[in-house]
């Protein structure tokens, strides 16, 4: 196995996959790509395999597994408040209690200058 391996869903339907993959043959980081293909009734099945969330992309790196599981819209659940369903909250709880997280929230609470208004 390479030191790097990057699974990902289909290109024609997972955009989330192409930031990681264009971002470690940007860098010429090198990768193994698994393909798991998505919308197929093995679908999770083959996830499970790899990916703790059931989500890609997933980057294994020597055993450990990497995952982001759509931190952006987590971060939209946390903001914007409303309920969810129990396996929904459990997921955005779980992102939001990773160390990557809560470093990501700290060094944001710590910017001081104001943020500009959409008309500036």
């Amino acid at each position: 196995m390479a030191e790097f391996t990057l699974y990902i869903g289909n290109k024609c339907f997972s955009s989330w996959s192409l930031r990681p993959w264009v971002a470690m043959r940007h860098l010429e980081i090198p990768f193994e790509e698994r393909l798991v293909r998505l919308r197929t009734p093995e679908t999770f099945a083959n996830l499970a395999k790899v990916s703790p969330t059931g989500q890609v992309p997933v980057l294994n790196h020597n055993g450990k597994i990497i995952w982001e599981m759509y931190a952006p819209v987590v971060t939209r659940f946390d903001t914007y408040g409303g309920t969810l369903a129990p396996d929904t909250r459990a997921y955005v709880d779980a992102v939001l209690a990773t160390p990557a997280m809560r470093h990501w929230y700290a060094e944001a609470g710590r910017e001081t200058w104001p943020e500009p208004g959409p008309d500036e």
